[in-house]
């Protein structure tokens, strides 16, 4: 090897090996290298800073009729390895410099779904101990996976207000899209729209998550206009990579004090269109003069018989 080689930036390569006797007579072989994955990418946050408020009805005793609570805030992260390299689990980070009184009741209060990065509210708080609570989360590899070694991201902050009294009229949200073409080499194309009601309310729009719909792997193909609620793509693409993608949204109020977010999931499902080349398995065939040959063809990742052929060769002589 030249140089090292990245599956990340290239996973596989076709090289053409030709052998020759030192005369006029020669071979060719079609060899196709597959990189494998390593665990060499470290999970990054999809944000540094989170932020929630809660309402009476998620951490008041007297209006919470069990606990824990789930709450609406999914901390996420992604890992650019393929999925048995980039299981991710979270959990509370704890800073050095934090008091171990401070640690543990905080450990106490509050925790993360170790999978899906939801923060859960684990017993009753009252607004007289402490009306604003700071936390950091870090994502980190999965240990039951069975690495050798794992990678953490950074961690990030998420910054917990609790209101006071509910809000008179929380915003509904909901985002529509059809089905979309798949499109190989067009990108910035408009494929959903989010809205709010009632349609008076104002906001920040915010895409929070993108995954594969059948992987649950964290990609980055769409973006949401904080204004308008606009969802386009920012890169082609393709059905024979990804077929469905699920789609999570949160809005924002505008001038609202405390905080109030809402959130929302959709999906958006790829259509397939005939844009897959045939190509022959190999750049050489030998056939005897006169034979029939099955003429096998590969289409994307699979092999079709395609057609029986005869072929006739006419020999001349020099």
């Amino acid at each position: 090897m030249a140089s090292r080689l990245d599956r990340e930036s290239i996973d596989r390569y076709q090289l053409l090996v030709r052998a020759t006797d030192g005369g006029h007579l020669f071979d060719h072989l079609l060899l196709e290298l597959l990189i494998t994955d390593d665990n060499d990418n470290w999970p990054v946050m999809m944000q540094n800073n989170y932020e929630i408020t809660l309402f009476p009805h998620e951490y008041n005793a007297s209006l919470v009729p069990e606990f824990p609570v789930r709450t609406s805030l999914f901390v996420k992260a992604t890992d650019a390895d393929l999925p048995e390299n980039s299981h991710l689990v979270y959990r509370i980070f704890h800073p050095p410099s934090h008091a171990n009184r401070a640690t543990e009741s905080l450990s106490q209060t509050f925790t993360v779904d170790p999978q899906s990065g939801q923060l859960i509210v684990q017993h009753a708080i009252t607004r007289a101990d402490l009306d604003e609570w700071q936390l950091f989360v870090e994502a980190c590899d999965s240990l039951n996976t069975g690495l050798s070694s794992t990678h953490c991201s950074s961690p990030a902050k998420v910054h917990i207000r609790l209101a006071a009294r509910e809000p008179p009229n929380l915003p509904r949200i909901h985002c529509t899209a059809g089905s979309v073409l798949e499109d190989d080499r067009v990108s910035d194309r408009e494929v959903a729209l989010c809205q709010v009601q009632p349609t008076n309310l104002t906001g920040d729009w915010m895409l929070t998550s993108v995954t594969v719909l059948h992987t649950g792997q964290h990609v980055s193909a769409f973006r949401l206009d904080r204004h308008t609620g606009r969802v386009f793509t920012t890169r082609p693409l393709d059905y024979e990579v990804a077929s469905a993608y699920r789609l999570r949204v949160q809005f924002r109020l505008a001038n609202f004090k405390p905080v109030v977010l809402a959130h929302t999931e959709f999906v958006v499902q790829l259509v397939d269109v005939n844009d897959c080349t045939p190509h022959l398995d190999s750049p050489i065939f030998e056939i005897p003069p006169g034979g029939q040959f099955w003429l096998a063809v590969q289409i994307g990742l699979f092999h079709a018989v395609v057609s029986c052929t005869t072929l006739t060769f006419v020999a001349h002589k020099k």
